[in-house]
């Protein structure tokens, strides 16, 4: 069969199945299973193995779409390439090499670890083995490079919470290592960002923070934004279905020269301030704005000179892509913040529906901002 063939990995997220976890069902999963008959979509699901060393054997094996293979396929590679080859019409195989409960470190060669102490391999320890660095890349990624593919999908972070500042400089450097030993440093690289997580012990809005900013520094590379669809009481999102829809919609935008349609959620750009001394918030957005979708706007907070934030007052500035945010608890702000705590309803989203995620216009550190 003559096709499109995508690689992805990362960890649990990625792995889900479509049938879903015990008590962790997943939305849609017995329908999709139902139609999913379709010899066109395939999907090779690789053996879960750990190696000292680079290695050039995977098990695995290429399956098709349908009712009995289906329901153990990965929901996001799944659910990306049913709207690939749907929209194309052309057959899309899906090279899957996950595992669930894995930090980046796993997945990046020895090499680009090499200034980061932290992230040497304890060759004395067999406990959570397949957590340790570089072996995951030696037995799941190496196998691979060369690999002809038209793209990468990532879903990965959850095991990185506690060291969101070493992931700003591990996850750029992950793609730009897998790009150059893979032959082609352009590759397509899309990624999911994690949806936020109610936990007591770090914010985790800076995990996303780096995973945004990772756009900035890596070309081609885009980011899903999922923080409407997240549950923060757990880790893995139900709506898969939407996550693999809106990866699909960077690869028809930026890899399959389909117009017109949104797929990039709207970007917080600059700050100024407004004749009234409120804070004005300027986005890059698509075509069709900004929008709350008739709900209030909420979620956004202001801090002075103090940087003491204050929960604050928006609105969408009409017919432009800017917010305007104030508080009278803070007469002259000088930064704003939008969800960027562990969990809040997302209710600001481009005119195509895709949601705004976390931010800060500040760069103060997080021991100032959040004790």
């Amino acid at each position: 069969m003559l096709g499109e063939v995508w690689f992805a990995s990362g960890q649990s997220n990625m792995t889900m199945l479509v049938k879903g976890g015990f008590n962790q069902p997943l939305s849609g999963s017995n329908d999709a299973i139902l139609h999913s008959n379709n010899r066109r979509i395939r999907m090779w699901t690789s053996d879960l193995v750990t190696a000292n060393k680079p290695n050039d054997n995977i098990g695995g094996s290429w399956e098709v779409a349908n009712v009995k293979n289906t329901p153990n396929f990965s929901a996001v590679g799944y659910f990306f390439a049913e709207k690939l080859e749907r929209v194309l019409d052309v057959p899309v195989g899906i090279v899957l090499s996950g595992w669930g409960g894995t930090p980046i470190e796993s997945w990046m060669d020895k090499e680009s670890l090499e200034s980061y102490p932290e992230y040497s391999y304890h060759t004395n320890s067999d406990t959570l083995r397949f957590r340790q660095p570089s072996v995951l890349w030696n037995s799941m990624i190496h196998p691979f490079l060369g690999l002809k593919v038209k793209g990468m999908l990532w879903y990965q972070g959850e095991s990185n919470w506690e060291h969101p500042f070493e992931y700003a400089e591990l996850f750029p450097k992950m793609i730009n290592t897998w790009r150059n030993q893979w032959g082609d440093g352009d590759i397509p690289f899309y990624y999911v960002q994690v949806s936020p997580k109610d936990r007591s012990d770090v914010n985790t809005a800076f995990l996303l923070e780096a995973q945004e900013k990772t756009m900035d520094v890596t070309k081609h590379t885009g980011m899903v934004v999922i923080h409407d669809i997240g549950e923060c009481w757990q880790i893995h999102p139900r709506e898969k279905q939407t996550i693999g829809k809106r990866l699909a919609y960077w690869a028809f935008s930026k890899d399959y020269g389909i117009e017109n349609i949104g797929y990039q959620s709207p970007r917080y750009k600059s700050m100024t301030e407004d004749a009234e001394g409120r804070l004005l918030l300027d986005f890059e957005a698509d075509a069709g704005g900004l929008s709350t979708f008739d709900k209030e706007l909420t979620g956004f907070q202001v801090a002075g000179s103090d940087r003491i934030f204050y929960n604050a007052k928006a609105h969408i500035k009409w017919n432009t892509s800017k917010v305007i945010v104030w508080s009278e608890k803070v007469k002259k702000p000088i930064a704003a913040s939008y969800l960027f705590d562990d969990c809040g309803e997302t209710t600001l989203f481009s005119g195509a529906g895709l949601p705004v995620g976390s931010f800060r216009t500040d760069d103060w550190p997080d021991e100032i901002l959040y004790k």
